[in-house]
This record gives structure tokens, sequence and C-alpha cells, in this order.
């Protein structure tokens, strides 16, 4: 449509919008559209279109283009028509992105998303189509997401055929968080196998390793240690620890180990044949980081392939840092601070009372969990806990979070932000660290108290840890429990 300016119709790339105070902002800039005859700039007409606000006369969330008496009001309250609405339900109540809010413009947007040159959806991907519209989660944000997201440009090459819908095909590409959460949406939507996907990165990155050795000897040896010990590792902890920390301590183990075997090399000596002063000499040099050779020795001499000895270091247990006092402070302030996430403020206050670690608790599946109108019970170890009232209670609301899709199989207390996984370790710490509580001493503490008060195999039936690990937090705490079988046999 020709838009008219002082000489007459002019085309839109030589129109220019003119310039008024705006009726909003009372600055001077170019006027973006007329509401009531008054002059609106882009910025506050955006801001009218994008944010529902409480109506000035109704109270009710919506768009309120409109002015009455000084104050923002909607189109039913001005008696008016409804200037910003969506063009496809009507509604003036939500975000509209263009002409049309979130929950309308989703749909085209996800099925645009998955399509492929000819404009036919890539079969592989309409198990993403359907979990992306059929998540109960916030509307916008996956409007946001699927039209601007990382994660979508990713979906968008696979549609293209650029790369294959597969994990491997995502474990190649850089690691970043929009690369995790990929996987674990074709993982979750049912487009993919279900697989570990942190192993599948894992094995990605170790034929980078591999590559990256000199000798064919030393990469034979890396090669068979990654296969025989670190890969079973994977599948025996895969469901029971982080997958980015079970990850980075095995990429941190094979680094060190490389870069052990090319100090030997450069010293003119292998694996075989090294000499044990080497091995001192290098561990004096790395300090902590040479902790991690341990493991990778003891079964090369199972294998016959060095006589290197090594042993790992004395640990010195230390006590906490902070007083019980401060224990229970922390305590109070996430009984009672609403500001903070409810999934990190439970993890938190379980620690805190009964010393079982953040990796254990983010972990906790549903059926650990039983639930009745008068208590609940959580199954740390083989006895369950009765939590106290106020913690239960918000264990409760945790438990009723509706999950963030229909489509998973709901197996974690503490649910994570990517699809299928749980909370991770670094967002409970993330989310308390503001407040000023350390959650890692706090536990200290109240293992130390636990240790102190009850007997070792009582604390280990109780937080699920070895009797082993009881007896020396017992030993460690001053306990004496020495006369604890003839105490239980007393009438």
């Amino acid at each position: 449509m020709a838009k008219y300016g002082t000489d007459g119709p002019l085309c839109s790339r030589c129109y220019r919008q003119p310039e008024a105070a705006c009726s909003r902002c009372d600055l001077t800039r170019s006027v973006a559209a007329l509401i009531e005859t008054e002059p609106v700039c882009l910025a506050c007409y955006n801001s009218i279109r994008m944010r529902p606000r409480a109506c000035g006369i109704c109270g009710a969330a919506k768009l309120v283009p409109y002015r009455r008496s000084g104050v923002a009001v909607c189109a039913s309250c001005a008696g008016a028509k409804k200037y910003v609405q969506c063009k496809s339900c009507g509604t003036d109540e939500r975000r509209l992105y263009g002409a049309r809010c979130a929950p309308c413009a989703l749909p085209d947007k996800v099925h645009a998303l998955i399509a492929d040159s000819t404009g036919h959806p890539h079969p592989q991907l309409l198990p993403v189509a359907k979990y992306l519209l059929n998540n109960p989660s916030n509307p916008n944000s996956r409007l946001e997401w699927v039209t601007g997201g990382a994660g979508a440009r990713i979906l968008r090459r696979m549609a293209a055929g650029e790369i294959p819908v597969s994990l491997r095909a995502v474990a190649e590409l850089p690691v970043t968080a929009a690369t995790s959460y990929v996987a674990a949406l074709l993982v979750e939507s049912g487009a993919v196998p279900t697989d570990d996907f942190a192993r599948i990165r894992f094995e990605v990155w170790l034929t980078g390793l591999l590559r990256s050795i000199p000798d064919s000897r030393d990469r034979g040896i890396v090669q068979q240690y990654a296969s025989w010990v670190v890969k079973r590792r994977f599948a025996v902890a895969a469901e029971n620890t982080d997958p980015l920390n079970r990850s980075q301590r095995a990429r941190h183990e094979l680094i060190e180990i490389r870069s052990f075997l090319a100090v030997i090399r450069d010293a003119g000596y292998g694996l075989e044949d090294a000499p044990q002063r080497l091995y001192d000499e290098y561990c004096a040099g790395r300090g902590d980081p040479a902790e991690q050779l341990v493991r990778f020795l003891r079964w090369a001499r199972t294998q016959h392939l060095t006589r290197l000895k090594s042993d790992y270091r004395t640990q010195v247990k230390r006590g906490p840092t902070v007083s019980d006092d401060q224990r229970w402070e922390w305590v109070r302030t996430l009984l009672t601070r609403e500001d903070i996430s409810l999934g990190p403020r439970v993890v938190g206050l379980l620690t805190l009372l009964f010393g079982v670690p953040v990796t254990r608790i983010v972990t906790l599946r549903r059926t650990a969990v039983t639930l009745d109108e008068k208590k609940i019970t959580v199954a740390f170890g083989p006895d369950p806990v009765q939590l106290p009232p106020l913690l239960a209670e918000l264990l409760r609301r945790v438990i009723e979070t509706p999950p963030r899709s229909p489509l998973v199989d709901d197996k974690w207390v503490f649910r994570g932000l990517r699809p299928g996984a749980h909370l991770a370790n670094g967002s409970v710490s993330a989310a308390l660290r503001p407040a000023g509580i350390s959650v890692q001493q706090g536990r200290l503490v109240a293992l130390t108290n636990l240790s102190r008060d009850l007997q070792p195999a009582v604390v280990a039936d109780l937080i699920g840890v070895t009797a082993v690990t009881a007896a020396r937090w017992s030993t460690h705490a001053g306990g004496d429990w020495g006369i604890y079988p003839m105490l239980r046999d007393s009438p």
C-alpha cells in the first residue's frame, strides 16, 4: 500500500514516519501508531503489545493500549475496540509476537523448524514437534526458543539434512548447553533411541584424544584403559551420578595419563621400563593432579604393562569450618526464603539436616519417597526417614509441581531443565550461593553431629553410606561405640 508524504505517494523504502512527542513517554520520536489520535512511538507501542499489565479499572492482566484518567486500561474498560489483540484467537490477555500470541503462533513456527527444503516435515523430527507442542510449560519461552534458540538452529540443520538426526551427530558438535539440551530433547521426545549421551560424547572426545598421542604404543595403552576401565565406570554410574561431572572426571584422568606418558617418552623410556624415580618426580612436580594416575598404574600392573608402584595419598579428614549455630541459621533461611528456587531450597535442607551429599539427593527417584496425608518419608538408605512437617510440606510442593512435559516418565524427585534430566549439582550451588549458604560445609557439620550421636550402623542405614564410611566419621567425631552391641542386648 502506498504511503503519502508532503509531495505525494512514496514507496515504503523512501517513506519516513513523522516525528512527534509520544503520548506515553513524552519523548519526540518517530510515530509508530495513533491510539485514539494520540501518537505513540515504536518503543512504547511494542511495550503495549508485549507486556500484559493490570488494568487500571478492572485489575485484570491484559494488554492496555488506552488511557482513562491518567491510567492505562484495557479495551473493555475503555469501551473501545480491541486495538491490540491476537489476530487468530482475539485475546488481549497475552503477549503478542507480531500479529499473534505465542500459543497461536507456536504450531506454525514448530512446523517450520522441522521442515526440509521442500517444506515437508522431517519424519524423524515429528516426535520433537509433538513434544514441543504438547509441553505445558510457558508458551512464550518455547516460542522464543523455537525462533531464536541455539538448540533450534541445530534442529534446523537436521531438518535440512546437513547433519543426521542422531545423538552421535550432536556429540560431534561443540560442547555447549544447547547441544546437551538438544540431545535430551531428542531422547525424551522419542526421536532417537534412549542412550547415554555423556558416554557418546566422551567416545567422540576420546577419538580426538587418541589422535593427539604420537606414539602408537602409548595410544594403544590409553585406548585399552579407556575401553576396559573408564567406559565400564560410565555404565555402572550412568543412573546415579551427574553426567557432566562423570565426563569431566574421565577426561581429566585421561589427559593426565597422556601427559605422563609423554614425559616418559621424552626421557627415553616406555611405560614398561620407566624407573620409579621418574614417576615420583612427576608426582612431586604435579601435585594433586598426579593422583589421577593411581588407578591407571594399578590397572597397568595387573596387565603386566609396567613395574611402577603407586598408591593413594592418605586423606586427612578435615572438620567443618562453620559452627552448628550457623548451620541452623541456614536451615531457617531455607525454610522461609520464598525468593530462592524451591528445588534447590529442599535439596539444601535435606543436605543440612541429614548430611546426605547433594549428588545423592538430586538423583532421588520418586520411588524413594512415600507420601500420605500426615507424613512424608524419604529412603536415603535401607531405613526411610520421616521428614519434619515444614520440610515435608516443601517437598510435597516439589513433587506436586507439574512436569515440564506429559510425554516423559517422571522418575526424578528434583527435575532438571533438560528434558528427562534431574536437577544439576551446579544449579543447587548457584541458587544458594547468593544467600551465603555453603551446603558442603553445612553437610560436614550435620555428618559430624550424626556420627557423634548415633552408632555407625544406624548412620549407614539412615543416610545410605557404607558401614566403613560411617565408622570413619564416628572416629573423626570422637564417638566411642565399642559397647553398643552390649547396650542392644541389655533389657
